[in-house]
């Protein structure tokens, strides 16, 4: 079983991983392997608690807020994706429609159309009807 644990040293971000008896560091200079006597004999390690920035609900997240070490994420429940400014929810670009009528909407929008996002939209209906799409 591996655990990671989230640390702060002299204000250099690290993260470390254990494994069985092994600890490895790994921070912006070098990786550190050994066991715990080796690894805190081989390097000074000041500890500062990691701040939860979604404790205090400042966020800005629509659906969930992911702490990470040095700050946080945006995440969208199932049937949304992450809007461009990462912090809103949208539903799923394309879809499956089996409804007499209804409102596609272009991801973003009112904003720009996102680069590189395509979206397909299966519109099924019975034999004899016509889909007629308008759009604005």
């Amino acid at each position: 079983m591996v655990h990671k644990h989230k640390l702060v040293a002299a204000a250099v971000a690290v993260v470390v991983v254990e494994a069985c008896d092994m600890m490895v560091v790994a921070d912006m200079d070098r990786d550190f392997c050994g066991s715990d006597m080796l690894l805190f004999s081989s390097k000074r390690l000041v500890f500062i608690k990691e701040f939860d920035e979604c404790s205090s609900g400042n966020h800005g997240c629509d659906h969930i807020c992911v702490n990470t070490l040095g700050g946080y994420r945006c995440e969208c429940r199932i049937g949304y994706e992450l809007h461009s400014d990462g912090k809103k929810c949208e539903n799923a670009c394309g879809g499956l429609i089996e409804l007499f009528n209804g409102t596609l909407v272009s991801p973003s929008f009112p904003d720009l159309y996102p680069p590189n996002k395509n979206c397909i939209w299966e519109i099924v209906s019975p034999p004899q009807f016509r889909i007629t799409l308008n759009f604005n």
